[in-house]
């Protein structure tokens, strides 16, 4: 079944985080590599400016995204946006 919109999140998890007992997220990598793995019709990166001292550049996932899955769309918003998301669409693979 395909999925109309993945919205995942980027900001990661390391060491300092987890000092500040942040447990964190998925990194920029890991959700590209998620999401262009599966059939979705758009890939939006999550979580990259939602927590102060818990932030990811959401162009690393752009970047990455663009390289290794080139036919699959994304979507990033910015930040604070609210996103109305009509479904019944999705990327032909």
């Amino acid at each position: 079944m395909p999925i109309d919109v993945a919205f995942v999140p980027i900001n990661g998890r390391d060491a300092e985080r987890y000092a500040r007992n942040i447990i964190g997220n998925m990194g920029f990598a890991e959700a590209a590599d998620l999401v262009g793995q599966l059939p979705v019709g758009l890939a939006c990166p999550a979580h990259w400016d939602m927590f102060e001292g818990n932030r990811e550049d959401p162009t690393k996932f752009t970047r990455y995204y663009e390289v290794k899955y080139p036919d699959q769309r994304y979507w990033v918003g910015a930040g604070g946006q609210r996103v109305i998301v009509h479904g019944g669409w999705h990327a032909e693979r």
